[in-house]
């Protein structure tokens, strides 16, 4: 099952902001996420996140995206 934006924003919900990509790739890694949680944060863009908001945005952003090039 794909994950959902706000499920990926409630186990950042902890995490030292602002983050890298990597560097939350890392920390759902290290508290045992989900692969689909994990491979969802690392396709993400690889910048600085503020807070867990930008990440859930950041996600959904990339699933309408992905969303719109399937057709």
């Amino acid at each position: 099952m794909k994950p959902t934006h706000m499920q990926i924003q409630k186990l950042l919900a902890d995490v030292r902001f602002p983050a890298s990509r990597d560097g939350l790739v890392s920390y759902a890694r290290s508290h045992r996420a989900p692969t689909e949680v994990v491979e969802a944060i690392a396709v993400l863009p690889d910048r600085s996140y503020r807070d867990p908001n930008e990440v859930g945005q950041a996600f959904a952003d990339h699933q309408h995206r992905a969303a719109e090039s399937r057709g």
